[in-house]
Order: C-alpha cells, then sequence, then structure tokens
C-alpha cells in the first residue's frame, strides 16, 4: 500500500487533485497535514468512485460508480479497458446510474462532467504506466460545477506482470490474420505461426 504521501505525489504527476478527508496515523504527519490541507465542504457536490481493478485475463481495468458509503451496497459500477479517450470515459460514465444523475443535472450548479472525464482517462493512463498499480480506489471522489476532488484513496501495489504480453496473446490468438503479420516480424513461416 502507498502512504498519504506517495498517493499524492502520484495525483500531482497526473494532475489530479487530491485532499484527503483523513489525517494520517503518525501524529507528526497528521499535524503537518492539517496545516496545509484545507478542510472540503461542498454543498451539492456528488460523491462518486473511480479506480483501477486488476482483472486475471484482461489485466487493469478503469472502474467508475457512485462513492461514499454507498458504493459497497449499489451494483452500480462500469468497467473499461484502459487507456481511455473522452468517448471511451463518456461511455462508462453513462453506463452508470450515478452517470446518468450526472448527465441530468443541469443549470448553474451541474457537475463538472469533463473533470471526471478527465480523471478518468488519467487513471487509464495510469494503469499503462504503472504495472505494479494493481488496485487503485479513490472513494469519495466528490464532483461538483467546480471539477472533480478526490478526498480519499488508496494504492495497492505489486511486482508488475507482464500484462502487455498477456493481451498480446488473446489478440494473436483470435485473429489469424495478427497471428501471421507476428509469425513474419519474428522471422518464422506463416504455417508455424497457426495454433
Amino acid at each position: 500500500m502507498l502512504s498519504p504521501k506517495e498517493i499524492d505525489a502520484l495525483f500531482a504527476a497526473y494532475g489530479l487533485r487530491f485532499v484527503p478527508s483523513y489525517l494520517a496515523e503518525d501524529p507528526a504527519d497528521a499535524a503537518a497535514m492539517a496545516a496545509t490541507k484545507p478542510m472540503v465542504l461542498r454543498p451539492g457536490a456528488i460523491e462518486l468512485c473511480a479506480g483501477l481493478v486488476e482483472d486475471p485475463v484482461f489485466g487493469p481495468l478503469v472502474a467508475f460508480g457512485q462513492g461514499g458509503i454507498t458504493v459497497e451496497a449499489t451494483n452500480g459500477t462500469s468497467l473499461e479497458l484502459p487507456p481511455l479517450n473522452s468517448l471511451l470515459a463518456r461511455r462508462l460514465i453513462a453506463r452508470t446510474p450515478v452517470g446518468k444523475l450526472l448527465q441530468r443535472d443541469s443549470g448553474k450548479h451541474a457537475a463538472n462532467i469533463e473533470a471526471v472525464e478527465q480523471l478518468l482517462i488519467r487513471l487509464g493512463q495510469i494503469a499503462a504506466d504503472h504495472p505494479e498499480i494493481r488496485e487503485l480506489e479513490i472513494n469519495p471522489l466528490i464532483v461538483d460545477a467546480t471539477g472533480a476532488l478526490a478526498l480519499d484513496a488508496r494504492v495497492r501495489i505489486a511486482a508488475a506482470r507482464s500484462i502487455g504480453a498477456m493481451r498480446l496473446a488473446i489478440a494473436l490468438s483470435a485473429s489469424p490474420r495478427l497471428r501471421r503479420a507476428a509469425a513474419r516480424r519474428n522471422g518464422d513461416s506463416p504455417t508455424s505461426a497457426a495454433p
């Protein structure tokens, strides 16, 4: 698990806003964090949950859904293979009940959906750049008209697996044309590349 300071550094590197809603366990860290991180109060903000989960076959997946204490009670989370672009991020959001709420909410205090899209795109990039990250959960992620803000996060790391090779193997087994192209690149005859 990464410490709050390490999570803060990771998020800062990807332009994600993180203000932990808790104080560190170490009293010295707690005083420093309390002095540098303001208390966040955003009336009308919607609580979301976003992150990365690891599938044993497909590797890392970007997850999105309702946040706060209801995340465990509801089955409103959707998953998408990274990397994401704006269209894929919008589709990921739209597949959830909370996504429908975000899109329906309009007017002066409408939630900033573009900020959520960018956060999901950046989570996909984190998955691509850091295969050692096995799980990343931002909960709650609050969103309102001013943007998206992570209030709490948990990151689990482990030795990197060869996810890219696994995805390539899946693609090659599904496509004879890709098998022949890979065989030519490797100097094999196309017939020796058959399964």
